[in-house]
This record gives C-alpha cells, sequence and structure tokens, in this order.
C-alpha cells in the first residue's frame, strides 16, 4: 500500500487530471460539435484540467488557475457554465483534495479558505441572470436575483462546501495515513538501533 500511495502523492494529479479531461471529453462528445475549439466549455475544462494538473506539484498555481476560471467568467472574457457542463467546477475541489494531501500546513490553510471564496463565485455565477441566464438553474428570471440568492443562495453554496469539504478531508486522511507510516517506521528503526 505504501508504495502505491507514494506513487500516487507524486503522479496522482496528472492522472486525475488526464481523466477529468477524457471524461468530459467522451460526455459531450454529441454537444461539442465539429471541434473542441467550439463548445463554449472549452476554456472552462482546459483551466480546471490545469488546476487538477498541477495540484500537487504547484499548489498556488492550481489555485491561480481556478481563480482565473471565475474571474474571467465574472468579467465576461471567458464563456459562462451551461446547465450541462457546470459541474466542471468540481474539478476546482478534485484539486483541492491533492493540495489537502501533499502540501504542507500554511498552504493547506490558504487552499481551504479560497476554496470558500471559489464556492461562493460558484454560487454567484451558477445562480445570478446575468451569466447564461442562470445556467438552467431555477427560473423565472422575472424575479431577479435577489429573489433566486434568498430563495436557492444557501442551499447551492452549503452544497458545493459540503463537497469541497468531503474532498479536502480525502486529502487529509491520506495524508495523516502516510505521516503515520513514516512515524511507525522512525520507531521501529530507533529501537533497531537501541537494540
Amino acid at each position: 500500500m505504501e508504495p502505491l500511495l507514494k506513487v500516487l502523492r507524486h503522479w496522482g494529479a496528472p492522472a486525475a487530471a488526464v481523466l477529468f479531461f477524457t471524461l468530459w471529453c467522451v460526455a459531450e462528445a454529441g454537444r461539442m460539435g465539429p471541434s473542441l475549439l467550439s463548445w463554449p466549455g472549452m476554456w472552462p475544462l482546459i483551466l480546471m484540467t490545469a488546476a487538477i494538473a498541477l495540484a500537487a506539484w504547484k499548489p498556488y498555481a492550481s489555485l491561480g488557475f481556478t481563480a482565473g476560471l471565475l474571474a474571467g467568467q465574472l468579467g465576461h472574457a471567458i464563456d459562462e457554465m451551461y446547465a450541462n457542463h457546470w459541474a466542471i467546477y468540481l474539478g476546482a475541489f478534485v484539486a483541492l483534495a491533492f493540495i489537502q494531501w501533499t502540501a504542507g500546513r500554511r498552504t493547506r490553510f490558504i487552499a481551504a479558505g479560497a476554496n470558500v471564496v471559489f464556492a461562493g463565485a460558484m454560487t454567484f455565477l451558477m445562480l445570478s441572470w446575468r451569466y447564461s441566464n442562470g445556467v438552467g438553474w431555477f427560473p423565472p428570471l422575472y424575479m431577479g436575483d435577489r429573489w433566486t440568492f434568498r430563495a436557492f443562495g444557501w442551499q447551492l453554496f452549503s452544497l458545493l462546501l459540503l463537497i469541497a469539504a468531503a474532498c479536502a478531508a480525502t486529502g487529509l486522511l491520506l495524508a495523516m495515513y502516510q505521516e503515520r507510516g513514516s512515524l511507525f517506521r522512525a520507531r521501529t528503526m530507533a529501537q533497531t538501533s537501541l537494540r
């Protein structure tokens, strides 16, 4: 188990990124049109894939890709999510799991705080009528953002936080398991040398 975890700690994030990208391309193949370049979800998928791929090696760059995606969508520079591909956002929480597993304590706290902010921005982008007509969520739109956020904002925000917390907990449990194994090995070596 330990050798496998050692390999996954180093190469798991890039492998997860390839899997994430491939599964999205397969799932959306019928809706992509003639090529990936004409699909509105292209840039969100590419940026989330990069965030996952870099999570174990460059955690701040990974967070930067997620922040760049959300800022680009808020500024209308990147296509907003449509109803059938909003779940690309969940790639940010997959990246969070790898950051919690592989990064230091300070980086873990920064990543957790950043993902709370990300979840808030995702909630706004998914519910606001200004972005892809609410991406197909919760019409009628004539009631405006205030009614939509009051009715559904906390529910969606809580759901995103719950998913983020589950991913972060998975990463932390893997980190604790590996640290525990290292402590046992160190104790065994100390006992052997004492004998």
